[in-house]
């Protein structure tokens, strides 16, 4: 067993590429410098079992020297081998194994004991995981001298199970070779692997052979994703069946259409794989009808819910994407529309259903979209009120996905007059310049000095004039056009376009010294959404509950968006006034297993019009999407220089 200290002082040094100090390790995992010169030793033996070695210079720091495989060796050894009772993930596993499997006689003692924590560890865990199952209607109910179980449905047990199952697929070691002669095309080895460690007592092959009959009974052919979320479902359902968790009530399957064809495909799965089919498993063979539908052909057979009122909400809710996203267009069509809105009605269908499985494509999505994705987290509260279910990670990824590609650039050209005393072909020439060394600027038109009185200045964005005009807010530039004369432009058309970005808010100081803590020391996120609620509340923007509404959701969608930033925010619920607070962490933490975050927004919206709102975001998302000024706020040292590195990000707040 490789201890916590141990484990987190190698990962540090994988990471690096170059030299780290014991300092900057110190700071990185959140210990004491001398916790680490103290424990080098036992990493340098640890490291030396894989092949590799640890290197030091002194004033310079410490790193690993190997080949690439004895890195994968060291990665592999400290996976396998790691505490990891420390981790609430494991733990939430754990407990979660547990209770779907025996739902009873396993009191806190026992957890406690099995892993190796507290009870009061194991009390917060249930905390937290109760306020994870209420996503699925599900509840922990502790039953004295008897233990805890899970209270819900087997429908919705299910549905827990196969989500929280499959957050593990990208830690999965690949211990197990692909059998290629005998496993579908579509099973690749990760997911062989993941069926393999996480459903051992499934046979695969035969749940394939299930699955392959089931194609060829209903005339269709799943994609890859859809056929191993098919396989998962059957492979659950024939494992609870089987140990007598019959799925006995009505559930939000009932809504969806199913044929003959596929009710019957359903009954023959589970007359093979069950001996002796009852009565009693009507109600499963129509879940397991309604899954073939969900995952194949839903577009064709269609929920009891008209197809348009699901297609009416996506394009509310791209319309509303579009008002916000700058500098882009956002072009809406029919296959856009349908696509968002048959994704909803999957959602409803299955609160399990993904389009996106794995971390992989959430995780590179993220990186290269961290605005877009934070646009559409932002964004996506309305939707799921209104259709009262909950969309994960991967479901904003998905959507960002759907949105990037229906996007490309778009240029604002501002509307430009230039004025000038020469003749028409040198006034055309200086046109011409102004134009091959100006991006984003469009001379709509040309007017020589003795035709001054025709021009109505209201009409443009910009007026360039070579000689004196009666004016206010021209550029003035000199008659040989020069370089100087084009920064002069150039300074001009950035200060407009920051001008026409601005976000206007009726006397809202949404922005505020006292809403800016520039260095923070915390290790769990909760500590910093609890910071910024509390100072949001003191300041009088939100009231008592705002906070447990964030974290509620923080449970099921993690609000962390790449680039080092978090956007923990509610709507309307327990706000008084709109406000965000600022908070500059001393070192970046675990937000989620896979982001770290330094800066974090706690955000209070409650706007009165839908235009506020819309240009809040737009250029709130700008100023995140801008790793410039991102890295200013992340180097201020003060509350003044943070909040200046806002302002000059074009969020002006000013009464209108």
């Amino acid at each position: 067993m490789i201890d916590v200290l141990t484990e987190k002082t190698i990962r540090v040094l994988l990471k690096s590429d170059q030299p780290i100090t014991s300092k900057m390790i110190a700071t990185e995992i959140g210990m004491s410098i001398s916790s680490i010169k103290h424990n080098m030793d036992y990493v340098r033996k640890t490291i030396q079992t894989s092949g590799a070695v640890l290197n030091s210079v002194p004033g310079k720091g410490f790193w690993i020297e190997g080949e690439v495989f004895e890195k994968q060796k060291l990665s592999e050894l400290i996976n396998q081998n790691h505490d990891k009772s420390y981790s609430f993930a494991y733990r939430k596993n754990y407990i979660l194994d547990i209770l779907f499997k025996h739902n009873s006689n396993y009191t806190i003692q026992i957890f406690a004991d099995d892993l190796g924590v507290g009870r009061n560890i194991i009390l917060r865990d249930l905390e937290v995981i109760e306020k994870w199952l209420q996503y699925f209607d599900l509840k922990i109910i502790k039953v004295r001298n008897k233990g805890v179980c899970i209270e819900g449905g087997e429908f919705h047990i299910r549905q827990a199970m196969m989500y929280n199952n499959s957050v593990r697929l990208e830690d999965i070691q690949l211990k197990y070779l692909r059998p290629d002669e005998i496993l579908d095309y579509r099973i690749d080895q990760r997911n062989y692997n993941y069926f393999k460690e996480v459903y051992p007592k499934v046979d695969i092959i035969e749940i394939q052979k299930l699955l392959q009959q089931v194609e060829k009974d209903t005339d269709f052919v799943y994609d890859d994703v859809s056929f191993v979320q098919l396989l998962e479902y059957i492979s659950v359902s024939l494992m609870r069946v089987k140990d007598g968790n019959i799925i006995l009530e009505k559930n939000i399957l009932n809504n969806c259409k199913i044929t003959n064809r596929d009710y019957t495909a359903a009954k023959k799965l589970f007359d093979i794989a069950i001996d002796d089919v009852q009565a009693y498993l009507s109600i499963e063979v129509r879940c397991m009808a309604a899954q073939f539908v969900l995952h194949g052909s839903y577009d064709v057979a269609t929920s009891l819910i008209k197809e348009e009122y699901y297609d009416e909400i996506a394009r509310q809710f791209v319309e509303r994407l579009k008002n916000i996203i700058a500098n882009k267009t956002l072009f809406i069509n029919e296959g856009l529309i349908s696509d968002i809105g048959l994704f909803f009605q999957k959602k409803k269908m299955q609160q399990s259903y993904q389009m996106i499985t794995g971390n992989y494509f959430r995780r590179d999505i993220k990186k290269q979209l961290p605005s877009l994705y934070g646009i559409v987290l932002a964004n996506i509260l309305p939707i799921e009120n209104k259709l009262n279910v909950k969309f994960t990670e991967n479901d904003i990824a998905y959507f960002v996905m759907l949105i990037d590609n229906a996007m490309e650039d778009t240029i604002y050209d501002l509307k430009t007059l230039l004025i000038t005393s020469y003749d028409y072909n040198t006034s055309k020439y200086i046109e011409n310049k102004i134009k091959r060394s100006i991006d984003n600027i469009n001379i709509s038109k040309v007017v020589y000095s003795e035709n001054i009185n025709e021009v109505n200045p209201e009409k443009y964005d910009l007026i360039i004039t070579t000689t004196p005009v009666p004016f206010d807010n021209v550029l003035k530039i000199s008659r040989r056009v020069g370089t100087p004369d084009f920064a002069l432009i150039e300074k001009r058309v950035k200060e407009i376009q920051a001008e026409k970005q601005e976000i206007i808010v009726k006397d809202y100081h949404l922005f505020s010294e006292s809403l800016i803590i520039p260095k923070y020391n915390a290790k769990r996120k909760e500590d910093v959404i609890e910071k910024g609620c509390k100072l949001l509340m003191e300041q009088g923007f939100v009231s008592e509950g705002f906070e447990e509404k964030i974290l509620q959701r923080e449970n099921i969608t993690p609000t962390s968006i790449g680039n080092g930033i978090a956007i923990p925010h509610g709507y309307r619920t327990h706000v008084i006034k709109s406000g965000v607070a600022v908070i500059k962490l001393e070192r970046p933490i675990n937000w989620t297993e896979d982001d770290k975050v330094d800066i974090v927004f706690v955000i209070a919206i409650d706007f009165e019009t839908q235009g506020e709102i819309y240009s809040f975001f737009s250029q709130f998302y700008e100023l995140i999407d801008d790793h410039e000024r991102v890295a200013s706020i992340r180097d201020a040292k003060s509350i003044t220089s943070i909040l200046k590195a806002v302002d000059d990000s074009g969020i002006v707040l000013r009464e209108v």
